[in-house]
């Protein structure tokens, strides 16, 4: 039996060679904006597909928070441990899943009001303190804004819209319709009804919608469920990643 992490990366590559999903760096712009030309909607992900962050993992990021406002490695640790619980937890009292940053501090056990406060402007900066653009996906995002298509941005994520946009303008991404953020709306990609509820607001009924993203459950199934065309994205070092399981 093949490990779960393997199992997805083969089921991921098996996709791309199945579904004609490329990995957008090696595509020709031109033709990418030629396919677009039938689209009313254009639609991107936001992490990890135009901006990545500086490290390995989000969890990191509150590792980072904890170094900030904490004593020592070890409390840092023990917060970023305890921000995870904190996540679950509130996700698990949320009625539809979706939780924002001040739901997920007030589930935090273990610390004053003050530093939970503190711990949490603590993590916003780390966020973009670590934020950084994926230049070759701007580069496309930017060629289909000069089309004057409609281009919005979509992302399942606690952090607030606003926040969000302020992370994307330090990394040069402006410009889009509109940014949707999960836990603003109370639906998801996975789902598709975070897509759904997107085309409300911006395409008229039977309007055709293309969508760029990285996660092969959210911005692919996701996608598909609800007849959104989806252009899948590789994490970036995605295969470095994989061999090194394989290996």
């Amino acid at each position: 039996m093949l490990e779960n992490g393997l199992y997805e990366g083969c089921v991921q590559i098996a996709a791309s060679l199945f579904l004609d999903i490329q990995y957008i760096k090696k595509m020709n712009i031109a033709k990418e904006l030629k396919r677009i030309k039938r689209f009313d909607l254009v639609s991107f992900d936001i992490f990890d597909t135009l901006i990545v962050r500086s490290v390995s993992s989000p969890k990191e990021i509150f590792f980072l928070a904890g170094q900030k406002v904490l004593d020592s490695p070890v409390e840092s640790a023990k917060f970023q441990s305890a921000r995870i619980l904190a996540e679950n937890i509130a996700r698990k009292k949320s009625k539809t899943g979706e939780v924002n940053l001040d739901d997920i501090y007030n589930s935090l056990v273990g610390y004053s009001a003050d530093i939970r406060i503190n711990l949490k402007e603590a993590e916003l900066r780390a966020e973009l303190e670590s934020c950084r653009p994926r230049e070759e996906i701007i580069a496309l995002y930017n060629s289909i804004k000069e089309l004057g298509k409609d281009v919005v941005l979509i992302s399942d994520m606690y952090l607030p819209g606003a926040f969000i946009e302020r992370m994307l303008a330090n990394c040069c991404v402006c410009g889009m319709k509109g940014t949707f953020i999960s836990n603003e709306l109370g639906c998801d990609k996975k789902s598709g009804k975070l897509f759904t509820e997107v085309q409300k607001r911006i395409i008229h009924d039977n309007g055709k919608h293309i969508h760029y993203g990285d996660s092969f459950k959210a911005d692919f199934i996701g996608a598909l469920k609800v007849g959104v065309k989806p252009r899948f994205i590789f994490k970036r070092h995605f295969f470095r990643k994989l061999l090194g399981k394989i290996i």
